[in-house]
């Protein structure tokens, strides 16, 4: 009695498992990349998701305002053209895409710095050679090269 009480609650626990496994696979069960997957305030970015059975999703991020994916005339899939807010901060942005039967999927856009890396104010590139410094280099070298002669010159071990 007591093996087929077990019998009957393994297969229990076994039907309850297979039964909600779909929908724990359909949380996050599609495909979504991002071209590029950095990029700066202003720029566009291309969204691409695979929905199985459906041809339409919406893709949202704080990065970016919500869109509209329809189908890709390339490749297959859905597309959406999506431009990064002028204000979104640099940084990793979470991506979601929903596709019109539930599925779901995410990626992540990084944005980076408006003002790209910090190198300077240009002001080196901005000048030519410093001629002061260039003579007073070239008259330090003719000094020591005078020196050098003045007490024999070089000498060989």
């Amino acid at each position: 009695m007591q093996r087929a009480v077990r019998g009957l609650w393994g297969a229990g626990a076994l039907a309850l498992a297979f039964a909600l496994l779909p929908a724990t696979a359909l949380a996050d069960s599609i495909t979504v990349s991002l071209n590029p997957t950095t990029a700066a305030p202003g720029a566009d970015v291309y969204v691409r998701a695979t929905c199985s059975s459906s041809n339409s999703a919406t893709v949202s991020s704080d990065a970016f305002a919500t869109a509209t994916m329809g189908p890709a005339t390339e490749g297959g899939g859905l597309i959406a053209l999506v431009a990064v807010n002028a204000a979104a901060s640099p940084g990793a942005h979470p991506v979601q895409v929903t596709c019109a039967d539930g599925q779901t999927g995410s990626s992540s856009l990084v944005v980076a710095p408006a003002d790209g890396a910090n190198t300077g104010d240009g002001a080196m590139a901005a000048r030519g050679p410093n001629v002061a410094l260039l003579a007073l280099g070239g008259l330090l070298l003719l000094l020591g090269a005078a020196l050098l002669l003045r007490r024999g010159g070089w000498r060989r071990a």
